[in-house]
Protein backbone atom coordinates (compact mmCIF):
# COMPACT_ATOMS: atom_id res chain seq x y z
CA UNK A 1 0.00 0.00 0.00
CA UNK A 2 1.49 3.39 -0.70
CA UNK A 3 1.80 5.35 2.62
CA UNK A 4 1.12 8.84 0.86
CA UNK A 5 -2.26 7.57 -0.99
CA UNK A 6 -3.31 6.72 2.72
CA UNK A 7 -1.83 10.17 4.10
CA UNK A 8 -4.03 11.86 1.42
CA UNK A 9 -7.26 9.95 2.18
CA UNK A 10 -6.51 10.74 6.19
CA UNK A 11 -6.04 14.34 4.92
CA UNK A 12 -9.34 14.43 3.27
CA UNK A 13 -11.35 12.49 6.13
CA UNK A 14 -10.32 14.82 8.27
CA UNK A 15 -10.75 17.98 6.18
CA UNK A 16 -6.82 19.03 6.10
CA UNK A 17 -6.10 20.96 2.99
CA UNK A 18 -2.67 20.85 3.30
CA UNK A 19 -1.49 17.48 3.31
CA UNK A 20 2.43 18.26 2.77
CA UNK A 21 2.04 19.10 6.85
CA UNK A 22 1.88 16.13 7.72
CA UNK A 23 4.04 12.62 7.33
CA UNK A 24 3.87 9.45 8.24
CA UNK A 25 5.47 10.02 11.24
CA UNK A 26 2.80 12.10 11.97
CA UNK A 27 1.24 11.48 15.64
CA UNK A 28 -2.27 11.82 14.56
CA UNK A 29 -4.11 12.07 18.18
CA UNK A 30 -1.62 15.01 18.52
CA UNK A 31 -3.82 16.79 15.30
CA UNK A 32 -5.89 19.26 16.72
CA UNK A 33 -9.18 18.24 14.38
CA UNK A 34 -8.33 14.67 16.40
CA UNK A 35 -11.21 13.56 18.02
CA UNK A 36 -13.72 10.91 18.95
CA UNK A 37 -15.97 11.42 15.87
CA UNK A 38 -13.37 11.48 13.31
CA UNK A 39 -11.44 8.36 15.05
CA UNK A 40 -15.18 6.84 13.53
CA UNK A 41 -14.60 8.89 10.05
CA UNK A 42 -11.33 7.18 9.56
CA UNK A 43 -12.19 3.93 10.62
CA UNK A 44 -14.82 3.82 8.66
CA UNK A 45 -12.62 5.14 5.36
CA UNK A 46 -10.43 2.61 5.99
CA UNK A 47 -13.02 0.26 5.83
CA UNK A 48 -14.52 1.44 2.77
CA UNK A 49 -12.03 2.52 0.65
CA UNK A 50 -9.19 -0.69 1.74
CA UNK A 51 -11.86 -2.82 2.31
CA UNK A 52 -10.39 -3.70 5.88
CA UNK A 53 -11.34 -3.37 9.26
CA UNK A 54 -8.85 -2.51 12.31
CA UNK A 55 -10.53 -3.49 15.90
CA UNK A 56 -10.37 -0.66 18.44
CA UNK A 57 -8.53 -2.50 20.77
CA UNK A 58 -5.77 -2.94 17.41
CA UNK A 59 -6.30 0.98 16.51
CA UNK A 60 -5.28 1.89 20.11
CA UNK A 61 -1.88 0.51 20.12
CA UNK A 62 -1.07 2.75 16.84
CA UNK A 63 0.29 6.18 17.05
CA UNK A 64 1.36 7.65 13.43
CA UNK A 65 -0.04 7.54 10.28
CA UNK A 66 2.46 5.04 8.93
CA UNK A 67 1.70 2.59 11.80
CA UNK A 68 -2.27 3.04 10.62
CA UNK A 69 -0.95 2.23 6.83
CA UNK A 70 0.88 -1.00 7.92
CA UNK A 71 -2.24 -2.05 9.96
CA UNK A 72 -4.22 -1.45 6.74
CA UNK A 73 -1.22 -3.63 4.69
CA UNK A 74 -1.27 -6.52 7.60
CA UNK A 75 -5.07 -6.78 7.44
CA UNK A 76 -5.39 -6.65 3.48
CA UNK A 77 -2.69 -9.58 3.99
CA UNK A 78 -4.97 -12.05 6.11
Amino acid sequence: MDLQQFITDFAKTLEIEKTETLSGETRFRDLDQWSSIVYLSVLEMIGEKYKVQIKTKDFRLLNTLSEISAAIESARKH
